[in-house]
């Protein structure tokens, strides 16, 4: 028999288990930069023993390339770019929701706080950017 608490840690790995993909995309997403990597880091302490969810750990890497440089053909941007393209195209739902609703969304409203929102609206790629401009249309 289970306990309640090793039930509960049961569902949380379930939960985790469901979500792998997802995750995956975030770790790979961290691990691409020194600057992103403390943005999991941060989320998994503070969620803990929860993986945190994808979309805040997204929203913060958006947030956090664009504290370090308005520029998006700097180095570490054009990386992250990249990787979101490469999720807007997946397969697997819960990477395009995470990658649209967390980095895309968070990206654009950091953007637009610091005055260089087209700029980074012209660096995305289309998939990318179709997203942008719906969430844009949306938001008004």
């Amino acid at each position: 028999m289970i306990s309640a608490f090793g039930k509960n840690r049961t569902l949380l790995y379930l939960a985790d288990l469901m979500k792998k993909p997802v995750r995956v995309f975030v770790e790979v997403m961290a691990e691409q930069s020194p600057l992103l990597k403390p943005a999991l880091q941060e989320a998994d302490e503070y969620w803990a023993p929860a993986s945190p969810p994808a979309t805040t750990v997204l929203a913060d890497c958006a947030m956090r390339l664009l504290d370090e440089s308005t520029d998006p053909e700097a180095a570490e941007t054009q990386r992250a770019l990249l990787l979101i393209e490469a999720a807007m195209g997946s397969m697997d739902v819960d990477v395009v929701t995470a990658a649209a609703t967390g980095f895309i969304e968070g990206l654009v409203a950091s953007a637009s706080q610091r005055g260089v929102l087209v700029r980074f609206l012209a660096a995305l790629g289309p998939k990318s950017r179709s997203h942008a401009d719906a969430w844009l249309a949306f938001t008004g």
